[in-house]
């Protein structure tokens, strides 16, 4: 067996002379491997651990040993202080170890079997702090500082909350007055700094539609990958902000929206809910409406399956091409990775893991997003137009009626004249006796 040693860190803590304690301890991750290279996954392992302070005569200042079990990727953890003494050592606790005296190091062992030994850092060190010389005498008192404000309070889940009742302003510079949160300035995207960004204008003297393709920016103050939720929505519309070219047509406004299709759907990815929608598809939107629609980056679930990875090589046939970025989230974490080269059998990315990956999917430049107020508002034009139809409609239905009962008075006048000269009366089959 092998094993190969992932991260060594000590964990820092704030000192003080006083009386603070201090935690004795530093956190210590390894890969567990046979002497063929691969994982030992979901194996119990005993681990011993010695501080040595000479590697000249391998003086041992502390040594204990760990049980521990390896998880899906052969990964285990301990925390080099906390674990049980073998009693070899001349420290006879570990926060007794006199850090400051000299270099040290740690030795590891699996299982009997010594893995090597590594120089502990500077970063280890901080122990030191936790055994000082004497105190020195007490200085004089400094002034008094302003009082501290805890305004913002740590809940637990990495959760924050504050209990102050005011409103909170971001570069406001003065008093924030017109929310609850107010945000001054904003930051340029989404052009530059994340490609190319497509966004179609209506050009109004020919009533076509063009696009914009280019690397210019937005100014957003707030940008979100969820939903904003709230009792409603106010959008800056003064009109003296804006230069009006004209009124929409909304006899062309009403045949566009007959054009747009709704679709039943559900979300993809299963972590967004499995609950249908109502709603318009962004590509059929675009055919007949392109103002409502912007082009942005995005990664797609467009593969969104289990995969195996070795040493970077991810087994799973697709359609992805060497310089594409995809989606891979492990146990431990979720990144974007380059895909380095790819073939029939799967694609390698740049990175070491091995074991098991969810493929999400690719990073698309094209990812198409709709904006809904553009199609309310284009409902609101097409609405006027069909209230312009039904009054039209109206105006004929009131005048056929005015000719009807013209009709109506001539008929009557006729059976008048009959009845005057002894004409005998027919029996009269027509509707046109019906008044209105």
């Amino acid at each position: 067996m092998k094993i190969r040693a992932l991260t060594f860190t000590a964990i820092l803590f704030s000192v003080t002379i006083f009386a603070q304690v201090i935690p004795q301890g530093f956190n210590y991750q390894a890969v567990a491997r046979d002497a063929s290279g691969a994982e030992l996954t979901n194996q119990a392992l005993t681990i011993q651990l010695s501080i040595i302070s000479d590697t000249t005569t391998f003086a041992i200042s502390w040594q204990e040993t760990h049980s521990v079990n390896t998880n899906d990727f052969g990964l285990f953890s301990v925390v080099v202080g906390q674990g049980i003494s073998t009693g070899v050592g001349s420290s006879l606790a570990f926060d007794s170890v006199n850090w400051g005296s000299s270099n040290h190091y740690v030795k590891t062992e699996m299982n009997g079997i010594d893995m090597g030994t590594i120089q502990l850092m500077s970063v280890p060190y901080a122990l030191y702090s936790a055994n000082p010389g004497p105190q020195g005498p007490q200085g004089p008192i400094g002034l008094t500082g302003p009082p501290g404000n805890s305004f913002w309070q740590d809940i637990g889940n990495g959760d924050i909350s504050t209990t102050i009742t005011g409103n909170v302003g971001i570069g406001t510079g003065i008093n924030p007055i017109r929310g609850k949160l107010e945000i001054s300035g904003n930051q340029a995207c989404c052009g530059t700094t994340q490609g190319d960004f497509w966004y179609y204008i209506y050009n109004v003297p020919n009533g076509q539609f063009q696009y914009y393709n280019g690397n210019s920016n937005f100014d957003i103050s707030v940008y979100a990958d969820g939903r904003f939720m709230g009792s409603g929505i106010h959008i800056f519309s003064d009109e003296r902000i804006k230069d009006i070219v004209g009124l929409s047509n909304t006899k062309n406004d009403l045949s566009t929206l007959m054009s747009i299709e709704i679709a039943d759907y559900k979300m993809k990815d299963k972590l967004k809910g499995a609950r249908p929608y109502k709603k318009v598809i962004a590509q059929q939107v675009k055919e007949v409406y392109p103002q409502a629609i912007s082009l942005n980056t995005e990664v797609v679930p467009d593969i969104y399956t289990v995969a195996n990875i070795h040493n970077g090589f991810v087994s799973l046939e697709t359609n992805l091409k060497k310089g594409e970025k995809v989606r891979l989230i492990f146990e431990d974490e979720t990144s974007l990775f380059d895909v380095i080269s790819a073939d029939k059998d799967g694609f390698k990315v740049s990175t070491d893991k091995s074991g098991k990956v969810f493929v999400y999917g690719r990073e698309v430049d094209d990812f198409h997003s709709v904006d809904y107020e553009s199609i309310s508002m284009l409902n609101v034009s097409a609405t006027q137009e069909l209230y312009k139809l039904i009054l039209m409609q109206q105006n004929v239905i009131d005048l056929l009626k005015s000719e009807l009962a013209e009709i109506y008075e001539i008929k009557e006048d006729i059976e008048m004249l009959k009845n005057l000269a002894g004409v005998p009366a027919k029996h009269d089959t027509s509707t046109m006796s019906n008044k209105f």
